[in-house]
């Protein structure tokens, strides 16, 4: 597993994901999300992104705008590790 910054191919892939998460993200989110998309941490498996973190820091203060993962690979302990590396940044 590795997190990282993303890059614009990987938004791509995170969008995907969040448009299988049909209960959380609804059409108007994701077009919102395509725009908020500025600073993300993603996390994946060799090549394939698996989860993301969308967020914005203002006056010193962080928000969470989307957070997402692969259904495969919930309930694993990664989306805390996302928010671990934020802490970081």
């Amino acid at each position: 597993m590795r997190i990282r910054k993303a890059d614009s191919a990987d938004i791509l892939e995170s969008l995907s994901i969040a448009k299988e998460l049909k209960k959380w993200f609804t059409e108007d989110a994701l077009k919102k999300m395509k725009k908020d998309f500025k600073k993300n941490l993603i996390v994946g498996f060799d090549e394939k992104v698996v989860g993301f973190l969308n967020y914005e820091i203002n006056d010193g203060f962080v928000r969470i705008l989307w957070i997402g993962m692969d259904r495969n690979y919930r309930r694993k302990g990664i989306g805390g590790e996302l928010i671990d590396e934020l802490e970081k940044i």
